[in-house]
C-alpha cells in the first residue's frame, strides 16, 4: 500500500503536468481540455448509474457478490464507452 507521501507526490506531479497543458493556448491544451471533460463526465454518469443500481439491488435483498459483479461490469462499460468510438 502506497504511503500518503507517495500519493501526495504523484498528485502534485500529475496535477502540475495537467495544469501546464491546461493553460496552453490552443493545440494540445484545447484537446486535453475537451478530452478530460468528456472522460470526467462519462465516468461520473457511469458511476452514478452503477451505484444507483447496486443500491436498488441491496434494497431488494440481492446478494453482495452480485452487486460486486455489477460494479466491476460497470467499470468495463465505462471503458468501453470511451474506447469504442476510437475503434469504430
Amino acid at each position: 500500500m502506497p504511503t500518503w507521501r507517495w500519493w501526495l507526490g504523484v498528485t502534485l506531479l500529475g496535477g502540475g503536468l495537467l495544469s501546464a497543458f491546461w493553460i496552453l493556448d490552443g493545440g494540445l491544451g484545447d484537446v486535453l481540455h475537451v478530452l478530460m471533460g468528456v472522460i470526467i463526465t462519462i465516468s461520473f454518469i457511469a458511476g452514478v448509474a452503477i451505484r444507483a443500481l447496486t443500491f436498488v439491488m441491496s434494497a431488494r435483498g440481492i446478494y453482495l457478490r452480485y452487486s460486486t459483479a455489477i460494479t466491476i461490469a460497470g467499470f468495463g462499460i465505462m471503458v468501453a464507452i470511451l474506447v469504442l468510438p476510437i475503434l469504430l
